[in-house]
């Protein structure tokens, strides 16, 4: 997988020493995650969930606040990244496609992280939310 800051994200196919899929953009490509079903591409004010196909199919697109660092994270059951207003948190549900928005934070959040299986979720801005809050207890 090669990551440009140009508006195009190529996946690598290391075996076949040959590019196996690209995605281009508009917008710089911030970050990326990856499952066996899924590419996540942020971009600076977007996330684009796709189908791991080829070629890859859109799943959903989401606004975000200005997000320069990318900051995202993938769990099999759930997407985080930051919400439309500053300090906020998108929670979508991978399965369903429901979003929950999360209060997190006044200022800008800085660092985003789920749990492996997907049920606790930790965020920190210029301090960290500790420790991590059950994804069950957040208001539906």
């Amino acid at each position: 997988m090669r990551l440009t800051w140009h508006a195009q994200l190529i996946i690598w196919d290391d075996l076949k020493s040959k590019s196996a899929l690209e995605i281009s953009a508009l917008t710089p490509v911030r970050g990326v995650q990856l499952s066996k079903d899924h590419i996540v591409v942020v971009l600076q004010n977007s996330v684009r969930v796709y189908r791991f196909a080829k070629p890859p199919n859109l799943l959903s697109a989401y606004e975000t606040a200005n997000n320069p660092w990318g900051l995202c994270c993938l769990s099999p059951k759930r997407i985080a990244f930051p919400g439309r207003t500053t300090g906020h948190v998108q929670l979508v549900e991978i399965a369903t496609g429901n979003v929950s928005i999360i209060p997190a934070h006044t200022s800008a959040v800085k660092a985003v992280q789920l749990s492996p299986d997907g049920e606790m979720l930790a965020t920190a801005s210029e301090m960290v939310r500790s420790p991590p809050f059950p994804i069950s207890e957040l208001p539906r």
